[in-house]
């Protein structure tokens, strides 16, 4: 039996408790197709975003094993793609450049 992004989430964490509640929501958005479910994480989702400052779009593809150290003043770009097993910490800003017809992603802290 697989495990789920969420679950492995959880194993980065030393208690499950210790996962920020915006991570948890975050994941359960982008895992739920039940319409009325989703519609509550998603109302979940936004609330915890605006109380955090964070700006990550549902959309927005993190590999499992996601780690996020301090959930303040985080900003990733929607088209970003983020592998396995990462560390997210409080003022992490992913975004692009869009100069001279190129198009890069950029990671700044």
């Amino acid at each position: 039996m697989t495990k789920t992004v969420l679950q492995q989430d959880y194993m980065r964490y030393p208690k499950a408790s210790d996962m920020p509640a915006f991570q948890k929501y975050f994941r359960k958005v982008q895992s739920t197709s039940f319409f009325p479910l989703q519609f509550i994480y998603k109302v979940i989702f936004r609330l915890l975003k605006e109380i955090r400052h964070i700006e990550i779009s549902r959309t927005t593809q993190i590999g499992e094993g996601l780690y996020i150290g301090h959930a303040y003043n985080i900003t990733i770009n929607p088209n970003a793609v983020l592998g396995r097993n990462i560390n997210i910490h409080r003022g992490v800003l992913i975004g692009q450049t869009n100069r001279g017809g190129e198009t890069r992603n950029s990671c700044h802290r």
